[in-house]
């Protein structure tokens, strides 16, 4: 038996994020785009520095301000695991 998997095309829909603090909206892409294994792999070590990358340079200091339970509610809601 042989697992054929697709190559995957990503969407190239956005997700737009507000800081607090901050009145502008940035985008980034959807988790569905950018989440791989090895992505999920860093951000079970700690590291989120790929996430970090993908938001525009002016964005990259307002993420890393972000205390323990907001970055949580980012991750909750950016992968759609949040409860409602």
């Amino acid at each position: 038996m042989a697992i054929i998997l697709n190559d995957y095309k990503p969407s190239g829909e956005v997700e737009e994020i507000v800081f607090p603090g901050s009145k502008e909206r940035f985008e980034i892409p959807t988790a569905e785009d950018v989440l791989t294994v090895e992505l999920l792999e860093g951000l079970a070590r700690g590291d989120y520095s790929a996430i970090v990358d993908l938001f525009p340079e002016e964005a990259q200091p307002l993420f890393k301000k972000l205390h323990l339970s907001q970055v949580k509610q980012f991750v909750e809601a950016w992968t759609g695991s949040a409860k409602n």
